[in-house]
C-alpha cells in the first residue's frame, strides 16, 4: 500500500494553512512538512497496525496483517480452515467456531521454540498465529477425552453431579 498519497495531502492541508502567513512562516511550514514526513508514515501503518488487529479480533476465521515490503506496509488476509477430517484424526472445526470470536493469549517460549516456529510457519506460507492455532487445534483432537469419575457408577435412578479438588 503506497502512503505517499496520504502523506502529501497532510503535506498540502499544512502548506495550505502556512499560507495565509508571511515568507517565513511558508517557509517554516515547508520545512516542518519534510521533518514531520517519517513521522506521518510511522503513524499510518501504526494505525493501519491497530485496525488490522481489530479486524482479525472481530473476524475469527483468520487474520489481516501488515508487513513491510520495500519500505511500504503491504495487507496479508490468511484464512485459518481446518475443516477436514482423515480417518485417523478429526480436527476442530475453526470456521464453526469463528462465531465465538477470537481471544488473546500471551505465550511464553524459549527463543529457539518460537525461531522453529517461525521457521515452520514460513514454510507453510503461514502467519506464526495462523500456524499455531492450526497445531494446537490438531494437537487437541488427537488428545484422548479424560477419564471418567473413579469410583463405581451411579446407582440406578440416582445421578451425581459436581466436582472435587484434592
Amino acid at each position: 500500500m503506497d502512503l505517499t498519497p496520504y502523506v502529501e495531502t497532510m503535506r498540502s492541508h499544512l502548506l495550505t494553512a502556512a499560507a495565509m502567513g508571511d515568507d517565513q512562516a511558508r517557509e517554516t511550514a515547508r520545512r516542518l512538512a519534510d521533518a514531520l514526513e517519517p513521522g506521518a508514515r510511522l503513524a499510518l501503518t501504526n494505525a493501519l497496525s491497530a485496525f488490522a488487529a481489530e479486524v482479525t479480533a472481530a473476524w475469527g476465521a483468520g487474520s489481516v496483517e501488515i508487513r513491510m515490503r520495500g519500505g511500504e506496509p503491504e495487507v496479508v488476509v490468511t484464512t485459518e480452515t481446518i475443516a477436514s477430517a482423515t480417518a485417523d484424526e478429526s480436527f476442530i472445526n475453526i470456521e464453526a467456531d469463528g462465531e465465538a470470536g477470537a481471544a488473546r493469549v500471551s505465550l511464553r517460549m524459549p527463543e529457539a521454540v518460537k525461531s522453529a516456529a517461525e521457521t515452520r510457519a514460513n514454510e507453510s506460507a503461514l502467519s506464526l498465529n495462523a500456524w499455531l492455532t492450526r497445531t494446537i487445534a490438531g494437537a487437541l483432537s488427537r488428545v484422548p477425552p479424560p477419564p471418567g469419575p473413579p469410583g463405581p457408577p451411579p446407582l440406578p435412578g440416582r445421578r451425581l453431579s459436581g466436582y472435587h479438588r484434592s
